[in-house]
């Protein structure tokens, strides 16, 4: 009677480890398909035909599943991709340059990593990547060197430019400000052109009449002619109000450092789309 009540206990603990078992098997085969639907990361950049899954043709901005694939439709030359995780870091095993490694093969996308203190940021700016299809057409490259993407403070029709000339060496310039919204028609009045005699050792404190707050390109014109320099070489700025200025100039270097981060794994047009995606974010109505 003992022998037989050993047993039946014994049996009885096989079938609850049995049973245990099987729903912790369950629970992580649920989990994976769970996890293999959530979104890792976003497309930053590209050029060429990629598509997810076989079957959705990608565009910058959009979403991508964590475990998905991504894979080059057909290879002709230049071709690239540029992954970034939910917290914008760029996710090294789907990205790729073509022209220096192969792209006849699928690109597999990692597990979701909880790794989003900048989500927000990231979300935001690929938002406007995928409303806005200008945003996503290539951006010229200047062969010389161009203005920089910036956050200034405007006060009594004064605004510092300091930011936006940091690039350049010491010499007069000639800059224009065109009015950069994108959910209006494309406003063909300009403010300028202003001359500004740039110190990279003092800051670049302007009058500039008529410029209120908003997002502007500021273009930079030929001294002789007055006509604009080379595509590429413009850059997005956003003039706020002092108020304003304290909370979009935090979030924007948020952007800066982030793509500093990036280093050379990441394009520099693609940088300074995402910073134009980025200050166009914050502003209330969406501008460029």
């Amino acid at each position: 009677m003992f022998s037989t009540t050993r047993a039946t206990n014994l049996h009885e603990r096989q079938r609850s480890w049995t049973l245990l078992i099987g729903m912790i098997g369950a629970f992580l085969v649920a989990f994976a398909a769970v996890a293999q639907g959530q979104q890792v990361g976003y497309v930053l950049n590209l050029r060429g035909e990629w598509v997810l899954n076989s079957s959705q043709k990608l565009k910058a901005g959009d979403p991508v599943p964590a475990e998905g694939t991504i894979q080059l439709v057909r290879r002709v030359t230049g071709e690239f991709i540029e992954i970034l995780d939910n917290g914008g870091r760029r996710i090294n095993a789907a990205s790729a340059n073509c022209d220096i490694v192969r792209c006849d093969h699928p690109f597999k996308l990692p597990p979701v990593v909880q790794r989003n203190i900048l989500r927000k940021l990231v979300d935001s700016a690929m938002e406007i990547f995928r409303d806005y299809p200008d945003l996503r057409k290539p951006l010229a490259i200047s062969r010389g060197t161009e203005l920089r993407e910036a956050v200034v403070k405007i006060e009594n029709e004064r605004i510092d430019l300091t930011s936006v000339f940091a690039n350049l060496s010491r010499g007069k310039l000639l800059v224009r400000f065109e009015s950069a919204r994108l959910d209006a028609p494309r406003d063909t009045k300009f403010i300028g052109p202003i001359n500004v005699d740039w110190d990279p050792t003092q800051r670049a404190i302007v009058f500039v009449k008529g410029l209120s707050p908003g997002l502007y390109i500021v273009r930079p014109l030929s001294n002789a002619d007055r006509e604009p320099l080379e595509q590429g070489s413009e850059s997005l700025v956003s003039v706020d109000t002092p108020t304003q200025y304290e909370k979009d100039i935090r979030l924007f270097n948020e952007g800066v450092k982030l793509t500093n981060s990036w280093g050379r794994s990441i394009r520099h047009e693609s940088k300074r789309k995402f910073l134009r995606a980025v200050l166009a974010s914050l502003e209330g109505s969406v501008k460029r």
